[in-house]
């Protein structure tokens, strides 16, 4: 005969396998933690990274043939990495002129990015005037022949002047949109407002993103009068949208709020 309490698991036997499920949940919990802290360091040095090569790479061709590059690496060797102290001449694990070498490397870099930063200043000062704006008409004048390069450029520079220019200020606006139902809504941007030249209605553009990516998405026209513009900024929506409603404003409200600051596009003035 069988015995009935064969089966029966004692505490002992249990405290092995509840040690490995606390050891493992702790150990996942560690790696999740240690994510969450090196992925926003990792990608945030890729993009300060990238935006440093552009902005480098974009000059260093005039700083190259402005500067000898051997002889600033023979007067760094001279007066810089001679006058060092032995010991981190040794630690550096390389000579005199490959330490003068990398130094100048990174001098050069640096002044390349002063230097762009310096034409894109000049570049603005200059367009801002009016002889400057008639050089850039009558340089978009000649993009305007070439068919493919036309509708490229004109395309990127009204996008790039959407969010960089005046009209950034409708982006900003934080809206909820009726979505699936008369009592549910999904979180979207207004972009423009337009007036029905027949009825006089107001509508608005809005950029419904999708989760978690919000820079894919909807282009919605929908009533005024249906969207409710909420106080929230674009940090806190964008938050709200990638984590999939799990990170909220710290005091979030969906009431309906009067509409923000700004006059319709097309609307009749006062």
């Amino acid at each position: 005969m069988s015995n009935p309490t064969a089966n029966v698991s004692t505490p002992a036997a249990m405290r092995p396998s509840r040690l490995w499920t606390t050891i493992k949940a702790l150990f996942r919990a560690r790696i999740t933690s240690g994510l969450l802290v090196i992925l926003p360091i990792w990608v945030t040095y890729f993009l300060v990274k990238f935006v440093f090569t552009i902005m480098r790479d974009a000059s260093q061709w005039a700083v190259n043939k402005i500067v000898p590059h051997e002889l600033l690496v023979t007067r760094i060797t001279e007066s810089v990495v001679a006058k060092l102290p032995q010991s981190w001449r040794t630690w550096s694990a390389g000579t005199d002129r490959q330490i003068a070498d990398s130094l100048t490397g990174w001098a050069l870099a640096v002044i390349s990015v002063m230097l762009t930063v310096f034409f894109l200043y000049l570049i603005g000062l200059l367009t801002a005037n009016l002889i400057g704006k008639r050089a850039l008409a009558f340089f978009e004048s000649l993009l305007d022949r070439l068919p493919i390069i036309k509708t490229v450029y004109r395309s990127s520079k009204q996008i790039l002047t959407t969010f960089g220019g005046e009209q950034s200020a409708s982006i900003q606006r934080v809206a909820l949109i009726p979505f699936l139902g008369a009592n549910s809504y999904s979180i979207g941007f207004i972009t423009n407002f337009f007036v029905d030249r027949k009825t006089g209605e107001e509508y608005v553009t809005l950029f419904l993103t999708t989760t978690p990516s919000p820079t894919t998405g909807y282009i919605m026209v929908c009533r005024r009068a249906d969207v409710i513009e909420i106080d929230w900024s674009f940090e806190d929506a964008i938050k709200a949208i990638m984590s999939g409603g799990i990170i909220l404003p710290e005091t979030p409200s969906v009431a309906g709020h009067a509409p923000l600051p700004g006059k319709p596009a097309g609307a009749a003035p006062a």
